[in-house]
């Protein structure tokens, strides 16, 4: 019979044994950069567009609309970036997808901010040169998260962050084993023996 301190041994070998993605980690660190990013421009154009109201005699009523909607996608994207590098986000997938299409949209965006400017002034090309770059690190978040979900499944299930669900999608049968989150064992020499 084995005794409680083996058992506490073998739980912690198992989560030495499976580090947490390194992709996943910096789709998230991608995520929050982005939301604080994203945070300064949304304040920033929710007083620019205020102070533009105010300078009108009849206001023009966008003050809040487009920096508020920048608020709310960057506390989101804050949010799920602040989940996943703590491993409490369940899966990597859906937010990998809404990175790579929140990133298609500033790509539209950027394209429709040159094409409206009509050219090449000085302002509008480094508002394209961020633009560019929040697109691609958006675009390299999404990859990174999707490509690294089933590692990241991996790792919840070491550690016994784990739902039924994540159990499935890593056993090979898809057997179900209960509805409690069990850690993955170690044999003694160490080697992560099945998952549960």
């Amino acid at each position: 019979m084995r005794s409680p301190n083996h058992d506490a041994n073998n739980n912690a070998l198992v989560r030495r044994s499976i580090p947490f993605p390194s992709g996943v980690r910096a789709a998230a660190i991608i995520w929050i950069g982005f939301a604080i990013v994203e945070l300064f421009i949304a304040g920033l154009s929710i007083a620019l567009n205020a102070a533009a109201d105010a300078a009108n005699a009849v206001p023009r009523g966008q003050a809040g609309i487009s920096g508020f909607f920048m608020l709310m996608m960057s506390l989101a994207f804050l949010l799920i970036g602040i989940q996943t590098i703590k491993g409490s986000a369940k899966g990597t997938l859906g937010n990998g997808i809404w990175s790579i299409a929140m990133g298609l949209i500033h790509a539209m965006g950027t394209v429709f901010l040159i094409r409206a400017a009509g050219g090449s002034t000085g302002m509008v090309l480094i508002v394209a040169s961020v633009s560019g770059l929040i697109v691609m690190a958006m675009l390299t978040g999404g990859l990174l998260a999707i490509s690294g979900r089933h590692a990241y499944a991996e790792w919840r299930i070491a550690h016994g962050m784990s739902s039924r669900h994540d159990r499935r999608k890593a056993t090979p049968t898809g057997a179900d084993n209960g509805d409690r989150p069990q850690p993955a064992k170690c044999d003694d020499q160490g080697r992560l023996s099945s998952l549960p």
